[in-house]
């Protein structure tokens, strides 16, 4: 399994651990076919491997599967191609429940680390959101109709997530500050 590199410290496992929310999209095999573990069934596996083609993702640390990210697996992060549309899509997974404040930024500054270092390893360009792009379009402003290509995609949802670590920054710069002094303290 690849190691995705996220600090495990940022989640609140709980007593129980954490589970997958939505099986429907999620198989509960590796090998992708429903083994009535979960609520999917054969033909919504099968409904999944026609519509969409897996590009890119990390593996969640608490999937059990124990196979590399795919459209199977639960993931921290990914990338899929609608064999339709033709459209690119980008999720992250919302399920956790960070027992400290600070673990939402940590968990979001890492799955733009992992973004970046996706989009350099396979030569894409990295592209900037410029004035107005961020505030007239042409982007849509929504994942939710899909985008043109990897680089579009990645200028869309870098951008949100570089303004939510700067919107944190800005208000929570004592709570980074505190993290910082622990890491330097271990």
């Amino acid at each position: 399994m690849e190691n995705n590199n996220l600090d495990e410290e940022i989640f609140d496992m709980g007593e129980d651990g954490l589970n997958c929310s939505y099986c429907i999209f999620k198989s509960c095999s590796p090998t992708g076919e429903c083994n009535g573990e979960c609520m999917a069934g054969e033909d919504e596996i099968n409904d999944l491997d026609d519509s969409f083609e897996f590009i890119w993702g990390i593996v969640s640390w608490d999937d059990l599967s124990g196979s590399e990210a795919n459209l199977y697996t639960m993931n921290d992060i990914d990338i899929v191609r609608d064999k339709e549309s033709n459209k690119y899509f980008l999720e992250i997974e919302t399920i956790y429940e960070f027992e400290k404040e600070i673990g939402k930024y940590l968990y979001v500054r890492d799955l733009l680390k992992a973004l970046d270092k996706f989009m350099d390893d396979n030569g894409y360009e990295k592209k900037e959101l410029g004035f107005y792009e961020t505030f007239c379009g042409p982007i849509e402003v929504s994942n939710e109709n899909g985008f043109d290509t990897i680089e579009e995609l990645y200028a869309y949802h870098a951008s949100r997530f570089r303004g939510y670590l700067a919107n944190f920054e800005y208000f929570h710069k004592d709570l980074i500050d505190e993290y910082n002094k622990k890491k330097e303290e271990a």
